[in-house]
C-alpha cells in the first residue's frame, strides 16, 4: 500500500468550496443552461486547483476559478456534450 501524504491545499480548498461553489455554479449554469453540468464543470474546477500549488494562485484565486470555470462551460457547450 503506498502511503500517500495528505494534500496541503485540501483544507484552504475545502473552505472555498463551501464559501463560492454556489456563485460559480450560477455562473456555469448562465453558460450552459444546464444546472447538472454546470456543477459537474465546478467540481472540476475545484479539482484542478486543489492540483495546483496553492502559491502559485493564491493572491489571484477568484478570478482563476471564474477563467477555469469558464472555459471549461465554453468546452462543453461548444461540444453540444451534457455531462
Amino acid at each position: 500500500m503506498k502511503n500517500e501524504q495528505p494534500n496541503p491545499n485540501s483544507e484552504w480548498v475545502r473552505s472555498l468550496v463551501e464559501t463560492h461553489a454556489a456563485d460559480l455554479t450560477r455562473y456555469a449554469a448562465s453558460i450552459l443552461g444546464d444546472d447538472d453540468a454546470a456543477k459537474d464543470v465546478v467540481q472540476d474546477s475545484f479539482v484542478r486547483l486543489w492540483r495546483e500549488p496553492r502559491e502559485k494562485v493564491e493572491d489571484h484565486v477568484r478570478p482563476w476559478r471564474f477563467r477555469v470555470c469558464r472555459s471549461r462551460a465554453l468546452d462543453l457547450r461548444r461540444k453540444g456534450v451534457r455531462m
